[in-house]
């Protein structure tokens, strides 16, 4: 039994400097990795141009006008304060125009850069969504329904614009753009006279093709892919030790914070097994994006559930933990242009059969009744999300409500 024993602690002893040694070569083996180099930026070009100007024309505001700008469709409208500020905007606007009638729209981003990229536009586009916001308010005041429609038309060209090269972060600001002129023109539906609705029949019509969330994940793994593996191929040529941290720089919760990737002390080997974990995970994701949304629902669960254990040798899928979120975000965005041409196309046949039109459409997160409840003014309509996130709502103006 003695020797039994003896043999059995000298063979777990070799087993143990086997495994020493195998975790130490993999510590220190330096994989051949071929630095990427995705094609550099082409300059900027098209609507970009324009927008860049309109951007520079913009003045300084002060905390008052700033308020003015921000003004909800269902807050009252100061209209004489409304002519100062829009006057103060109106060269940045002038150029915004401008840029909305070119068909191309290149803003020079470096995908080289992969989480690191900026995307300073938006920021600024942003602002002048909500300039043309209250200026298409301020028409509507003071009866214009087609200068209004010209507005809102402006608001989502441009939005297309800014959804341009297809990231996601600006593929969600064209949805955000989408939105804010969906519901604008939903709350004051009854106000608009039939040659402004076959106005913004036409132009939505005519709007250019946006790029889907499946799209945007295919360009966020052209992006990020090629960077991870970059990290490691430059540390390489340096002879460095290699690994790996992740985080965030969202304290202010700027639609421009990037995700921020360092080296620090690992096994390039594992490493490379990090960023392996991470293109499986994204080609799910992507995959996950292009499926039928009640089909993709379980899945997306289950894949929202194990990102979120944050494994630990998949840390760099953690940026993709908001990405299954978003299919939802998606499918709810088309639901919105649904109910929008299903009240138009009531309105202009016949007004007082809007409700009763919007009753019949369903709800993409289980397939059931849109949620409905009358509100001064209209109905509201509102989508199903996950329980522990906030529903989508939208209001419709009825006439005679």
């Amino acid at each position: 039994m003695k020797l039994l024993l003896k043999r059995l602690a000298q063979l777990l002893g070799f087993l143990a400097l086997v495994l020493i040694l195998a975790v130490a070569a993999l510590h220190w083996y330096q994989p051949k990795v071929p630095l990427v180099v995705l094609p550099p930026p082409k300059p900027v070009s098209g609507a970009a141009v324009f927008y860049n100007q309109a951007f520079a024309a913009m003045p300084k505001l002060s905390e008052e006008e700033e308020k003015l700008l921000s003004t909800k469709s269902d807050q009252p409208l100061d209209t004489a304060k409304a002519t100062e500020l829009l006057a103060k905007l109106e060269p940045s606007l002038k150029l915004l125009e401008q840029g909305a009638r070119e068909k191309e729209c290149e803003w020079e981003l470096d995908l080289n850069l992969g989480p690191s990229l900026q995307i300073l536009h938006v920021g600024k586009g942003l602002k002048l969504i909500h300039a043309l916001r209250l200026r298409a308010r301020w028409h509507l005041e003071n009866g214009n329904t087609s200068a209004t429609a010209d507005d809102l038309l402006l608001i989502l060209r441009f939005g297309r614009h800014l959804g341009e090269p297809g990231m996601l972060i600006s593929n969600l600001v064209r949805v955000s753009t989408d939105m804010i002129g969906i519901s604008f023109v939903a709350r004051y539906l009854p106000q608009f006279d039939a040659s402004s609705l076959q106005k913004l029949c036409e132009g939505i019509a005519a709007l250019p093709p946006s790029h889907s969330m499946q799209e945007a994940m295919a360009m966020e793994s052209k992006m990020f892919t090629p960077y991870l593996r970059n990290l490691l191929a430059k540390e390489n040529a340096r002879k460095a030790k290699q690994s790996w941290k992740y985080g965030v720089d969202n304290e202010k919760n700027d639609v421009n914070a990037s995700p921020i990737i360092t080296l620090m002390h690992t096994s390039p080997t594992l490493y490379l097994f990090m960023i392996h974990n991470y293109e499986q995970r994204i080609q799910e994701v992507e995959k996950l994006m292009g499926l039928p949304y009640l089909e993709a629902r379980p899945k997306i669960a289950a894949l929202e559930k194990y990102l979120e254990k944050k494994p630990l040798l998949d840390p760099f899928s953690l940026m993709l933990l908001p990405a299954p979120s978003i299919r939802l975000k998606e499918v709810q965005m088309e639901t919105m242009w649904t109910i929008l041409k299903t009240a138009f196309d009531a309105q202009i046949l016949n007004p007082s059969s809007v409700r009763g039109e919007l009753a019949k459409l369903r709800d993409p997160y289980d397939g059931g009744p849109i949620e409905m409840r009358d509100v001064p003014g209209g109905v509201e309509l509102k989508l199903k999300s996950d329980p522990d996130k906030k529903p989508v709502t939208l209001m419709v103006g009825l006439a005679g409500k």
